[in-house]
């Protein structure tokens, strides 16, 4: 704890320990789990007396990661002929492919514009499908955080252990409010 921080944290302490629950706000993406949990030790809180909120934020953190999704729909659609609407036809071509591999369309403005919609349409489909299976999974994921959080790491064999035990009833989870 930075010097200057510890008369904060002692008032953090002294408030928590008086309070009924202590709610701890954070982004849901590792670097913002990772605070929660470094908060909940520092502050040395009770997981019983404690919630956490998620609000669901979209951090400039995954941006490489829907530059990479969006670039594969592009592609599933475009190039690898997985698209009902143009089936086993090639939209786009790869120039200079081992030199940045940039691409080009072979196709009218209007069906760029329908690619674009495809594209898109893909996207969101997919990531409504992952929010879905995540909240469906969202105990699982609070067990791998504090695993992840007491180890650092985790092997495949102790991710799939976690993963393969059974669900505790709700009361007996972690309390956490969506």
């Amino acid at each position: 704890i930075p010097k200057g921080k510890l008369p904060t944290v002692k008032m953090l302490k002294s408030e928590a320990a008086k309070a009924d629950e202590v709610i701890l706000a954070s982004d849901p993406d590792r670097e913002g789990e990772a605070i929660s949990w470094h908060l909940a030790s520092v502050l040395g809180l009770d997981i019983a007396k404690t919630k956490r909120l998620v609000f669901h934020e979209i951090t400039t953190g995954a941006s490489n990661d829907i530059e990479q999704a969006t670039k594969l729909a592009r592609a599933m659609i475009t190039r690898y002929g997985m698209s009902d609407s143009f089936g086993m036809v090639a939209m786009e071509t790869v120039n200079n492919q081992y030199l940045g591999g940039d691409t080009s369309l072979a196709c009218s403005a209007d069906t760029q514009n329908e690619i674009d919609r495809k594209v898109i349409e893909l996207i969101r489909t997919q990531h409504e499908k992952a929010r879905k299976i995540l909240s469906e999974n969202r105990q699982k994921l609070d067990e791998l955080s504090r695993f992840l959080y007491e180890k650092e790491t985790i092997t495949g064999e102790e991710f799939m252990e976690i993963l393969n035990q059974p669900e505790q009833p709700e009361a007996l989870s972690e309390n956490t409010e969506s």
